[in-house]
């Protein structure tokens, strides 16, 4: 979910533009949000913090109409399972119970490994682990650290020799002059890039907006932030596609951290 003050920038800039006062200069605004998925993130923030940080806390949300999504078009309907499913998502994205147990079908894992080969079965087979099979999986976690680790185990299955490329900046050469003055004058310079990551495994935050057919969970840390259990579990299109892996192999909770007071 975007951070209210984005929303109303855009509010702002509308009504500079045609110079009109109304909520976005006039203009009919159409927002889609599911407040039961991760709210703003805001570093080290509180609870509090985070919830003002919601568009509900904005003065725009008075004039905002509300239309409610009736039928989940991700799950197939047709399936009795994935209709209990349904109903388990909305319980899980709505219910503040700290622990909750996870659905018989979803598949339990022993260990990382187990995880990673339950998503991403056969990855060190060349003709197997193709741009369809990847683009179709992935495994995600709450913590970076985690997502580092299963990623690291990940290419060390990967079909192929692994080569290390070292990057080497250098100065472009630019119009404008640069000349020592001696008196420590700064000269402004800025710096652009374009990270690039593995992403057999990604945060729960990053996931929010994809659908695979098959998906992973690491769980052996808990979910700390609203709706992020919630987001893990509804990216994929299947609830007997999903794979797990508790901190705990004998238990089949989990805990979840939903924010009452974001839920319309």
């Amino acid at each position: 979910m975007q951070h209210r003050f984005c929303v109303e920038a855009v509010d702002r800039t509308l009504r500079d533009i045609r110079e009109i006062k109304e909520p976005f200069g006039g203009v009919t605004v159409v927002l889609g949000s599911d407040f039961k998925q991760t709210l703003p993130v805001i570093t080290k923030g509180t609870r509090q913090e985070i919830v003002r940080a919601c568009l509900t806390k904005s003065h725009l949300w008075s004039g905002v109409r509300l239309l409610t999504l009736v039928k989940n078009m991700r799950l197939n309907s047709n399936d009795t399972e994935n209709v209990k499913f349904t109903d388990y998502l909305i319980e899980i994205g709505t219910n503040p119970k700290e622990d909750v147990e996870l659905p018989l079908e979803i598949k339990r894992c022993k260990s990382t490994m187990d995880l990673l080969f339950k998503v991403y079965p056969n990855l060190n087979v060349e003709e197997v682990a193709t741009e369809t099979y990847l683009q179709e999986r992935s495994i995600l976690s709450a913590r970076n650290d985690d997502v580092a680790t299963l990623n690291e185990l990940a290419i060390n299955h990967f079909p192929g020799e692994l080569h290390e490329y070292l990057a080497a900046d250098k100065a472009i050469e630019d119009d404008q002059p640069i000349k020592n003055r001696g008196n420590k004058t700064p000269f402004q310079m800025a710096r652009r890039q374009f990270p690039v990551r593995l992403a057999f495994a990604i945060t729960i935050n990053k996931s929010q907006g994809q659908s695979v057919k098959y998906m992973g969970i690491d769980l052996r840390n808990h979910v700390f932030s609203h709706g992020q259990l919630y987001v893990a579990l509804s990216r994929c299109t299947s609830s007997n596609r999903i794979s797990v892996l508790l901190g705990n192999e004998d238990d089949d909770k989990t805990t979840n951290v939903i924010y009452l007071e974001v839920l319309l």
